[in-house]
């Protein structure tokens, strides 16, 4: 029994060390993609009367989006408040489309969730970018 654990407390620091050296903002962006997987799979639920199916995937969804609300850095400013406001609406509906046999508040959802994924892609795009530049190659703007 000891060995079940040991193995279990193993697996569980190697995918945290799994998780610590992956590029965070790409990482992200799998959460993002995975979540619109789990929106589609509902709205696939919901025009197949699959209620308990449907109900399931947007709890997980649900419990994902708690999470990226939650770790919010509010210190950041403007940007992290925007994004637990947009994120309090999306759970909102999200609960809503819950009890509701209509998939039109999940599909606004998966727009809205889009776009912020959307952002994010570009905003990586920007930084992988910057990364690979040579210092004297950078470009500075400014902007008013």
């Amino acid at each position: 029994m000891v060995r079940l654990s040991l193995n279990g407390f193993l697996a569980y620091k190697n995918a945290e060390v799994c998780i610590d050296t992956e590029d965070k903002p790409r990482l992200l962006i799998k959460v993002y993609e995975e979540l619109l997987k789990k929106l589609d799979i509902a709205a696939k639920a919901a025009e197949e009367k699959d209620f308990k199916k449907k109900v399931e995937e947007l709890s997980k969804a649900i419990s994902v989006l708690e999470i990226l609300d939650s770790s919010l850095d509010m210190s950041y400013g403007e940007i992290p408040r925007n994004l637990s406001i947009l994120y309090t609406y999306i759970l909102k509906n999200l609960r809503f489309a819950q009890r509701s046999p209509k998939k039109d508040k999940i599909e606004e959802c998966k727009g809205l969730l889009s776009s912020i994924l959307e952002g994010f892609r570009k905003a990586y795009e920007v930084k992988k970018e910057g990364e690979n530049r040579a210092p004297d190659q950078v470009e500075y703007r400014i902007v008013k």
